[in-house]
Parts: structure tokens; sequence; C-alpha cells
């Protein structure tokens, strides 16, 4: 019987006659890796006729990667929820360079073309 009298039960459903304490212990090991990249540029709209700039504007991308994952030697009733679920997970391979650049041109190329179609060029048109 537990505080308060109630019946204390271990995980099968069985009464704990009698509690007993042990120590229970486990080192884990935990890999968390990082690879970032930034792009910075600018785009310049020029009139070809007249030479004189429409537009300027800056751009900053930056792309990161990160992965983790653990492993642990001892015993398993040690872990928390959480490292058990990082437990045996294997480790995202690295991109390569190039395709963390693409995926960072990707994102400016959208991100110009919409600044592109918000410039007002009969504005320009108009005070020339």
């Amino acid at each position: 019987v537990g505080r308060g009298g109630r019946v204390v039960r271990d995980t099968t459903g069985h009464i704990i006659q009698e509690i007993q304490i042990e120590n229970i212990e486990a080192q884990i090991t935990e890999i968390i890796r990082n690879k970032e990249m930034n792009i910075q540029g600018f785009v310049e709209t020029i009139d070809y006729v007249s030479g004189l700039r429409i537009d300027y504007n800056t751009w900053n991308t930056n792309v990161i990667f990160a992965s983790n994952a653990c492993t642990f030697r001892g015993d398993q009733r040690a872990l928390g929820d959480e490292t058990q679920k990082r437990v045996n997970q294997y480790l995202d391979p690295f991109p390569t360079d190039y395709e963390m650049i693409n995926s960072a041109i990707i994102e400016v190329t959208e991100d110009i073309y919409d600044h592109l179609r918000r410039i007002d060029f009969n504005t320009y048109l108009n005070s020339t």
C-alpha cells in the first residue's frame, strides 16, 4: 500500500508488495550537424535607351541544413520519451554545395520575379 492508502501496481498490473529502488543509467551520444549558406546580391533595373536607373534592390538568402540523431549505451528505461524518439535515427546525408546553391537560387529567382512584377514602369515612363 502506497501513500494515502492507495494500492501501488507495477507496469504489468501486479500489486507491489515491497517498493524497490533501482538505479538505472544510460550514456547518450547525440550528433547535431548543420550546414549553412548565404547568398547576397542586388538587381539594378536600367532603361537601356537613356541609361537611367529605374530601380535598385538587394537580396539576402540563407539556406540551412540541420540533422541530428543519437545513440545510447545502458538501460533504455533511463531515456526520456523525446530521447527515445531520436535513438537509432540515421543522420541525413549532407546536401552537396550544388544542391544548396540551387535551392538558394530558386528562392532568390522567385523573389526577383515578384519584385520586377511590382515595379510600376508606367510611372517611370511618364516622368521621362
